[in-house]
């Protein structure tokens, strides 16, 4: 889906209920959605928070936390 977005030639684009952000903003959003993706491959959210740590060399911010539980809370909610 990222690729799909990144293909057009805008300059500015609309998250959800947030407010119009730049391209530059956009890479930093896609930056992190795609680091938490890599961080989470379990049902577990400690471990998700360690995996991020370890592979970016920092703690998560405050959006990254965020993305991090949406996306445990996906793997809890599809396991079977």
């Amino acid at each position: 889906m990222i690729e799909d977005i990144q293909r057009y030639d805008a300059v500015h684009f609309l998250l959800g209920h947030e407010s119009v952000c730049d391209a530059e903003e956009m890479d930093v959003f896609f930056g992190q959605l795609k680091a938490c993706n890599q961080a989470v491959s379990s049902t577990s959210l400690d471990e998700a928070m360690k995996s991020f740590k370890r592979e970016q060399g920092r703690a998560p911010v405050r959006d990254e936390v965020f993305f991090l539980k949406a996306l445990v809370n996906d793997r809890i909610l599809t396991a079977d």
